[in-house]
């Protein structure tokens, strides 16, 4: 508060004030906030004293000024033409040129005789009042060109146009504070002439419930029953109402009834009743008969910048609230001031925000937009995107601000200024004053409805909208699914590379020839990041445990595993369409069609991978979202005469991505390493470069198909003139070789065959679960114990670069082993003098089980066991190999062996007088000891793993022992 009084005696230029106020409070705030995203993420919700906090931002001044000469004072320069006003406003953006028949329409609803003070301005959550300032400004101009008294202009502007409301009272003190430090930039009196203003927090009138309250009312009363209704409605208004806010219904009020009132109560002796009932009507029913008439009125210009919060963030009463008298909108606080603010203004008249776009795409807005389109035009937006908001800028929140106009007229033509390629706020504004003619697009009201769902796709051309009218949609040659849900993942769903393989239904083709008590998992979709025509098939299902979720219909029963295209529900870039073959379930992030005739589902995922379903989806809903419902809606043209060259292509693309994602051994199916099959000559670097050169060949024939592709189905759709059929390098997705990932994921490949994952006998899978058969490895011996010692030097004669040393020459023989090890340490990065078999160790000791780790999703296969910070000690297991014994075998066979080796070794040391060396044992025998004696409760204790718990539930059970644990098992755990 001292320094607010301060700032009184400051003269500084009017937004330099707003600012100092606006990150004043801001920073009053901003603890406070933090605490309650904090509380948000735990699942707590937010407060009705907790609101402010959450919700308030202070809205880039550019915008404001946007919103408010393009309501306030378009509503005057439309009845009151003037250029060298209109050039005082910057960010003024001329309405689209109407056809003659909306001319005419406009010319009649304009108030030719409206004056300044006509002008009501409401700002139903104002903050500190940044808008309200701004708003000021433009009144301020437009009183001096109506040739009023300059004197006289501040005070008229504070008592007769701006209202402003907020939710919380220290917010609404600092609106005041910087409208009268504003009116006092014109008049230094204006303290003196304005006493009260048409700002106010919103008031609670819980305590008049007091029985002494209403008496005091009452008293005095001709009309008992008009008293009666008047105070109770009054109560229940605004009962609890910092939990509604401005959102509150507020209507019937008899004014004249609460005027005298007013007067009433303000000359009661304060003897005559309890002196409490008597203070609390004085000091607050003035409030709430202010806010209640601010609240009933209508509007010529109703601006704001309203508060965001998601259902998931409202409180009980809140939500409860908002569902009953805005099912609309309720989905967000945003959202529902839309209907505030058409609800405050009043016909003819101008409404405008800053909020974000989700309202203007997604399905559960649909009603909401019809609403707005059939009882408001949108004379201009501003169509912003991420990164309008400085202060925002590490998060995507995607905004839009817009102007609208109370009319019903379908034949409006809005005005729509697009910015959302432009990535700062800085950018986004200089963008906006040049007027480039590339970000100008013009749309008529009734065009918002020719596209399913009427999305606010402003920049669709005719001929799209002429397509989505007139076409055939996909849902009517294929049943577009949303997949199950089913509720508690780490209880039903795996990676497939968690279980026991051999308990996976992969490939089933009849659901009824499954029998879950053999085998309990079936292949699950979920979706994943971008990539088109084949794979991310990671995920398996319980379906044996599934009973407790969700299943859906039991009419869908006869898509179970059935072959069909599915999606990425949720993806960081766009959506990308995938074919998958019979044998799995679905969930809803991985949503599936499946075709009425099969014959046709190449075709469909043609038109899927292609960019005219990017644009098309992009209309419908630019988020990153995309439901069934909207691919279900897709426009569909079916051309027999171009079917078999497309169905080519896509053939040849999944085969394409097929091996490519199969190159992989994160993919059941799988094979053999890629720089084994490329193998010529034994260099481990021609296999490599062999390798590089197909995958760049594959690389380009995806490419070249996708543009074919794109080719045949803009001539389809008859869009030359909208798009080209070129694709960006980014867009193909199938890998290119990468060297270090490509050697890296050998030397893992390597690791399988050590623990016989894998062999050198046999292409695929040699074990992952059930009953171990060593003679499926006779080219390279598999170790015997499934147990590889990591340590600084070769201590075992299994240590992990001995292993590795053989399985290179049995991989590629032994006339280039020394050249392969060189080649394979200089891939990953040896320096200096550096021999190739310690930098391989350093790989494998400190960087192996990270690469692990991130390949398989912190769901290893491979355990590191390890001592701790030292790593003195270290040792692989192989999960599915793993039986109650592992530990006394690690214990005994390795850890007792290595400590005997390790007391002999810094004898040694000490007789030979290297102190460094000395030191660094003793490190070790201390590490190791403490080491021992945990490892020895958990190997005495022989704990089971039940494969189907999968990799988090059972790293959890040897705590203290293995690498990463905070990586697997999560913090706290």
């Amino acid at each position: 508060d001292s320094a607010i009084r301060e700032m009184l005696a400051i003269d500084k230029s009017n937004w330099q004030v707003v600012e100092i106020i606006g990150w004043l409070y801001q920073y009053y705030i901003a603890e406070r906030k933090d605490e309650v995203f904090a509380n948000l993420k735990k699942g707590k919700k937010i407060s009705k004293e907790d609101i402010p906090a959450a919700t308030q931002i202070f809205t880039p001044k550019w915008i404001v000024k946007y919103m408010v000469e393009n309501s306030v004072g378009k509503m005057w320069l439309e009845a009151h033409p003037n250029p060298e006003l209109q050039s005082k406003f910057k960010y003024y953006l001329e309405s689209a040129e109407q056809d003659e028949e909306v001319k005419q329409k406009l010319k009649e609803i304009i108030n030719k005789n409206i004056c300044p003070e006509d002008i009501k301005v409401l700002d139903p959550a104002c903050g500190s009042g940044h808008i309200l300032v701004t708003a000021f400004e433009v009144l301020y101009e437009i009183y001096k060109s109506a040739g009023y008294v300059e004197d006289d202009i501040a005070s008229l502007i504070l008592t007769k146009n701006l209202y402003g409301l907020d939710i919380c009272d220290r917010a609404a003190q600092l609106a005041q504070l910087a409208v009268v430090m504003k009116a006092r930039e014109y008049d230094k009196n204006i303290s003196n002439k304005v006493t009260e203003l048409n700002i106010t927090s919103i008031q609670e009138s819980n305590w008049m419930s007091d029985s002494k309250v209403k008496e005091c009312l009452m008293n005095g009363v001709d009309n008992q029953l008009l008293a009666q209704s008047q105070i109770e409605q009054l109560l229940t208004t605004f009962n609890d109402a910092k939990e509604y806010g401005s959102i509150l219904d507020v209507k019937d009020f008899d004014f004249e009834f609460w005027n005298e009132r007013l007067t009433a109560i303000q000359s009661l002796y304060m003897g005559l009743f309890y002196s409490k009932s008597i203070v609390d009507l004085q000091e607050n029913l003035p409030k709430l008969v202010k806010q209640a008439k601010i609240m009933q009125q209508k509007y010529e210009c109703v601006i704001a910048n309203p508060p965001y919060m998601g259902g998931k963030g409202m409180s009980s009463k809140l939500s409860e609230y908002a569902k009953k008298k805005y099912p609309m909108s309720k989905g967000d606080m945003f959202a529902i001031f839309k209907e505030v603010i058409l609800n405050h203004t009043s016909n003819n008249c101008y409404g405008s925000t800053v909020n974000q776009h989700s309202w203007m795409f997604l399905s559960s807005y649909e009603q909401l937009r019809e609403y707005l389109l059939n009882n408001a035009v949108i004379d201009t937006m501003v169509h912003l995107g991420t990164r309008a908001f400085e202060e925002l800028a590490g998060e995507v929140v995607q905004t839009t601000t817009y102007v609208t106009r109370k009319i019903n007229e379908p034949n409006y033509i809005g005005k729509f200024v697009k910015l959302t390629d432009y990535p700062n706020a800085k950018l986004k504004e200089e963008k906006f004053l040049k007027f480039n003619s590339n970000d100008i697009y013009t749309c008529k009201q009734n065009g918002f409805h020719s596209i399913p769902g009427s999305p606010i796709a402003y920049w669709a051309s005719d001929r799209v909208r002429e397509i989505f009218k007139n076409a055939e949609q996909i849902s009517d040659y294929a049943d577009v699914i949303t997949g199950m849900t089913i509720g508690d993942n780490n209880l039903y769903m795996r990676f497939w590379s968690e279980v026991n393989y051999q308990k996976i239904n992969i490939g089933q083709v009849v659901y009824e020839d499954i029998d879950l008590k053999e085998r309990n998992w079936i292949p699950y979709l979920k979706g994943g990041g971008y990539r088109k025509w084949y794979g991310l098939y990671e995920y398996i299902v319980n379906w044996a445990e599934s009973t407790n979720f969700n299943r859906p219909k039991t009419t869908m029963k006869d898509k179970y595993l059935r072959k069909g295209i599915t999606w990425s529900f949720l993806t960081s870039y766009a959506f990308s369409a995938r074919f998958f073959d019979y044998g799995f379930l679905w969930d809803v992030a991985g949503s599936p069609m499946f075709l009425k005739d099969n014959e046709k589902l190449y075709y469909i995922l043609g038109l899927l991978g292609t960019k005219i379903t990017r644009y098309f989806l992009n209309l419908v809903n630019p988020t990153l979202n995309f439901q069934a419902i909207e691919v279900a809606a897709m426009p569909m043209i079916y051309n027999e005469d171009k079917k078999e060259n497309i169905e080519k292509l896509i053939y040849d693309n999944i085969c394409i991505s097929k091996d490519d994602w199969d190159s992989f051994e994160t993919s059941w199916d799988f094979q053999e390493h890629p720089l084994l099959r490329f193998k010529e000559n034994g260099k481990v670097s021609d296999s490599f470069n062999k390798w590089k050169e197909y995958k760049q060949e594959q690389f380009n024939k995806l490419k070249a198909n996708e543009e074919e592709l794109n080719k045949l189905f803009i001539e389809i759709y008859g869009l030359q003139e909208e798009m080209t059929p070129d694709v960006d390098d980014k867009d193909i997705t199938v890998v290119l070789a990468d060297e270090t990932r490509d050697i890296k994921s050998l030397m893992s490949f390597a690791v399988g065959c050590m623990l016989g994952r894998y062999s050198l006998d046999e292409k695929g899978l040699a074990f992952a679960g059930g009953e171990f058969d060593s003679s499926k490895y006779k080219i390279l011996e598999v170790d015997e114990d499934g147990i590889l010692p990591i340590l600084s030097d070769t201590w075992f004669e299994d240590d992990i670069v001995e292993e590795f040393k053989r399985f290179l020459k049995k991989a590629f023989g032994e006339l280039y082993f020394n050249e392969n090890m060189q080649y394979i340490a200089d891939v990953l990065g040896r320096k200096g003098s550096e021999s190739a078999e310690d930098r391989i160790r350093t790989y494998y000791l400190k960087d192996f089980y990270k690469d692990h780790l991130q390949t398989y999703k912190k769901r290893p296969i491979y355990w590191m066991f390890t001592s701790g910070k030292e790593k003195a000690f270290n040792c692989l297991m192989y999960l599915h190999r793993y039986d109650k014994t592992t530990l006394s075998r690690i214990r005994k066979d390795y850890l007792h062996e290595y400590q005997a080796k390790l007391d002999r070794a810094k004898a040694q040391a000490e007789a030979e007088g290297n102190v460094k060396l000395n030191s660094l044992y003793s490190k070790y025998q201390s590490e190791i000891l403490e080491y021992d004696r945990k490892l020895q409760v958990f190997a005495d204790s022989q704990i089971e793993l039940d494969l189907d718990d999968g990799v988090k539930v059972n790293y959890a059970k040897f705590k203290g022992l293995l690498e990463a644990e905070k990586d697997v098992v999560g913090r706290g755990k």
